[in-house]
């Protein structure tokens, strides 16, 4: 079966062009309806910023910072503490910067009157960092491929069933969901092209998700990639940068999600689904939630991959124990 052949089965051939771009094909089993403009997987606001006063402007005054995060709030999920002020000031400068607002009050309102969604999804790309790398946790994914996997497979040749779903949420820039579908390959071998196969990746930031699909990755990101599957799975432009093989590339769909959406745009469930160190930017009740609804998309026996940094205590409805940070659906 031809690459293109494998995707159309499989539902892996909405547009990729533009990872940005709501459109999707009525064919995609993956998909139910438009996506949103304003959807989100994970934001991280962890990393150190210089002060205000370095960055030439003032922090956000206490009442737009109060209204700003309550914005974020409420259609991201995250929770921004008081004092992460002088950080959230820092991540905004380059927004203001570049629409010319004069305040954040201005930028704000501005964000509010925009019906396109377009302000909404900057401030997303602003406050996001993004932080993953190829194989980071790496026991989760050998365990991938000496369990999971060989598990997954043996029941789908039982019932003579060659479909393999796979959702990475929170993809970011593209590492994680490159890193599965690089153990995909390499379990499946030369069967791989016999299987419906293939990697359904999302994030809120549509600047992510350009990078994610582009598949371009400097020297030092590279780090961690086996020299086998460099050799197998890249092409080298230049001493520091290194693309993913288009045959790769082409097995994986970007698209935009919002995890904290009022429904998921699926139609199929999935076989596994990797949402690691998304919870913990969460408050309680929107990780009770989460995790109900990432359950009622796994196929009974279906795994779920959360961060080692991460816990199900007390959200585990519906899930049994596999391994640290390893769950299946009961």
């Amino acid at each position: 079966m031809t690459d293109m052949h494998r995707q159309a089965e499989n539902g892996l051939n909405a547009p990729r062009d533009n990872p940005a771009n709501e459109q999707y094909q009525p064919s995609n089993p993956y998909y139910r309806s438009k996506l949103s403009t304003t959807d989100h997987d994970t934001i991280y606001l962890t990393n150190p910023l210089p002060p205000s006063s370095e960055i030439g402007i003032d922090q956000i005054p206490p009442l737009e910072f109060r209204e700003l995060t309550a914005l974020i709030a409420r259609n991201f999920g995250i929770h921004i503490g008081q004092n992460k002020v002088t950080l959230l000031t820092g991540r905004m400068y380059p927004m203001l910067k570049k629409y010319n607002f004069a305040s954040h009050r201005a930028c704000i309102d501005a964000i509010k009157r925009d019906n396109t969604g377009e302000l909404l999804s900057e401030l997303v790309n602003r406050i996001s960092t993004n932080h993953t790398a190829f194989y980071r946790e790496e026991a989760h994914f050998r365990l991938l491929m000496e369990k999971v996997l060989p598990d997954l497979v043996e029941q789908k040749r039982r019932i003579g069933f060659p479909d393999i779903r796979i959702w990475c949420a929170a993809c970011a820039t593209g590492e994680e969901a490159y890193t599965i579908m690089f153990c995909l390959r390499k379990f499946l071998g030369a069967e791989y092209d016999k299987w419906q196969a293939g990697v359904l990746a999302t994030d809120i930031s549509a600047e992510a998700l350009r990078t994610a699909s582009k598949g371009i990755y400097n020297a030092a990101r590279m780090e961690p990639v086996p020299m086998d599957v460099r050799l197998n799975c890249f092409n080298q432009l230049s001493p520091d940068s290194f693309e993913v093989k288009a045959s790769i590339r082409r097995e994986i769909t970007f698209r935009r999600l919002n995890l904290v959406s009022d429904a998921f745009p699926f139609r199929k469930p999935f076989d596994i689904i990797f949402c690691r160190n998304v919870m913990i930017y969460f408050p309680r009740p929107l990780r009770e939630n989460l995790m109900a609804r990432l359950r009622d998309w796994l196929i009974p026996g279906g795994y779920l991959f959360i961060g080692h940094s991460e816990s199900l205590s007390g959200l585990n409805d519906g899930y049994s124990y596999a391994a640290p940070a390893i769950y299946i659906r009961s």
